[in-house]
């Protein structure tokens, strides 16, 4: 058209994405204790996996249904990231898996020692 070239593209398929996040997320299995932030009433849940800038777990408490936004503190049992203080979050997803919500969060600060944790690992 007027002078101009076009091209057009078919895409049969998905690209794949292979790394979007900022820091490398490891599975782990381990069982945490959950609170959200201010309350003194804890949550049991297994971890589901971990990064410097965030982690997930699930819990089948259904506190956790509708709780995006809402601020968490979490201790995994068997791992101590942060000299017994527990890794704090927000809440950036929550979804119901059968009666087990898998949450997703956002740490408040990224954690060095947790990136450094990942990577060992993931050689």
């Amino acid at each position: 058209e007027n002078g101009a070239t076009y091209y057009k593209f078919w895409i049969d398929s998905n690209p794949r994405v292979v790394n979007r996040r900022k820091y490398p997320r490891l599975s782990i299995d381990n069982s945490c204790k959950i609170a959200f932030t201010g309350k003194s009433q804890s949550f049991n849940g297994r971890m589901v996996n971990i990064s410097a800038g965030g982690y997930a777990f699930a819990c089948s408490a259904t506190e956790f249904g509708d709780a995006i936004g809402k601020e968490i503190e979490l201790i995994i049992q068997g791992l101590d990231f942060a000299n017994g203080e527990p890794l704090k979050g927000v809440i950036i997803r929550s979804t119901d898996a059968d009666g087990k919500y898998i949450v997703g969060c956002r740490m408040l600060e990224d954690n060095v020692a947790i990136r450094d944790y990942v990577k060992q690992r993931m050689r």
